[in-house]
């Protein structure tokens, strides 16, 4: 069940910027890892968990109010690396 108090939190936002760099921006999971300092694997595990809330309006909205933050951590990353 979809719960928007889940993803207020900092690991939630860490999940919906995640989703945001992989669905809009195209990075590879090794790529957000290291951005996190998380394993490749998590990224996936983060990835397969938001699927099944990826049609859902409330969601897409969450995802649309990451988007600063998101471009700016990916403009960052690829100015960077």
């Amino acid at each position: 069940m979809f719960s928007k108090k889940e993803f207020s939190k900092e690991k939630g936002i860490k999940m919906l910027i995640t989703y945001d760099l992989y669905h809009t921006y195209g990075f590879y999971h090794k790529d957000i890892a290291k951005i996190f300092g998380y394993a490749p694997t998590t990224i996936g595990y983060w990835l397969r968990s938001m699927k099944p809330y990826s049609h859902l309006k409330s969601f897409q909205k969450i995802i649309l109010d990451q988007e600063d933050q998101t471009f700016e951590l990916a403009k960052n990353y690829l100015l960077n690396n």
